[in-house]
């Protein structure tokens, strides 16, 4: 049994599965984890879906990052946090910016989504964009600027359903790897919020163009009917949904498709899956506009396996993060 604020890890050579991280023996419970990445040196970074008070720091807020030293993991977690980026120093401030995604590139810069339409200095954006933090400085007090790394609306996803909920560089091939709120239909490709896709970019930035294929169909192993959030590569695939309540789950095998080939607008209303899927007229809003109307949702995550690798053989666990009831 396990909850939205765990992990837990799915050995594809046992078909065996077993509680990675235990979120409610560090101070998580009622909070969904809604974002984090394992680090190489087995530290996580972390966010979560609410403000919170966490051990050894006193309040996080959702657009916040902690890092997560452990002592030991599994059953019986236990370990240190420390910050590791302060979102209100850098322009994240309102619910609707809260962190949904978070992975790392090998020089240091953060790879971010929200839930929602942002403004931080010098661009503004959707909750269908990547954007790219480069810091200057990281922890208590974080400085650094930001660039926008992937324009949603300009690959045609512009629906209430296509919110990018995560995205992760593929630093060797320079390919994106995404997953969306819901249902999502981009150029050659179709899917639903289970699925991992890729961008094969043309170009980046404010001029975003891709070529799609799919990497992994949630509904093939066991997530049909589910949603993945966010995800982040480190030699496992994992999935978390959203859930308070205590959840069972089903094994499912995992494998990897071998060819993966300024307007103020209101934020979608993010508590609600069921949202109406109307077009996104416009994309941006203005940078630093604090008239964007909040909104708090409780999305899900998926951590993705290294993504220049195919096959089964990358792929020895599945982590689950908790369930979308």
């Amino acid at each position: 049994w396990f909850a939205d604020e765990d992990i837990l890890a799915y050995n594809t050579n046992t078909g065996v599965w077993s509680k990675y991280f235990d979120g409610s023996d560090v101070g998580f419970s009622w909070t969904d984890l809604d974002a984090f990445t394992l680090l190489d040196d087995g530290s996580l970074l972390i966010s979560l879906d609410r403000p919170k008070s966490l051990p050894g720091l006193g309040w996080v807020d959702d657009s916040d990052i902690v890092r997560f030293t452990p002592t030991s993991l599994g059953e019986n977690t236990a370990g240190s946090f420390e910050w590791y980026f302060d979102g209100s120093d850098v322009g994240l401030f309102w619910s609707n910016e809260d962190v949904d995604s978070i992975s790392v590139t090998s020089d240091g810069r953060l790879l971010l989504s929200t839930t929602g339409s942002f403004a931080v200095p010098g661009i503004g954006g959707r909750d269908e964009d990547l954007i790219i933090f480069t810091p200057t400085s990281l922890g208590e007090n974080t400085s650094g600027s930001w660039d926008r790394y992937f324009d949603g609306s300009d690959v045609a996803l512009r629906r209430n359903s296509e919110d990018v909920r995560g995205g992760q560089i593929d630093e060797a091939g320079g390919d994106i790897y995404l997953t969306t709120k819901g249902n999502f239909s981009v150029p050659g490709l179709s899917g639903d919020g289970s699925d991992i896709f890729i961008c094969t970019p043309g170009s980046l930035g404010a001029n975003t163009s891709c070529t799609f294929s799919l990497y992994w169909a949630g509904s093939a192993h066991g997530l049909a009917g589910e949603k993945v959030d966010a995800f982040a590569t480190g030699g496992q695939v994992a999935v978390s949904m959203t859930g308070a309540d205590k959840a069972g789950l089903n094994e499912a095998e995992v494998e990897v498709d071998d060819m993966p080939g300024e307007e103020n607008i209101p934020a979608d209303d993010a508590g609600e899956e069921n949202d109406t899927d109307d077009i996104h007229d416009l994309d941006d809003i203005s940078p630093g506009d604090e008239n964007d109307n909040p909104a708090i949702y409780l999305p899900l995550i998926t951590d993705g396996a290294s993504p220049g690798n195919s096959g089964p053989a990358s792929l020895p666990d599945v982590v689950i993060d908790s369930v979308l009831l």
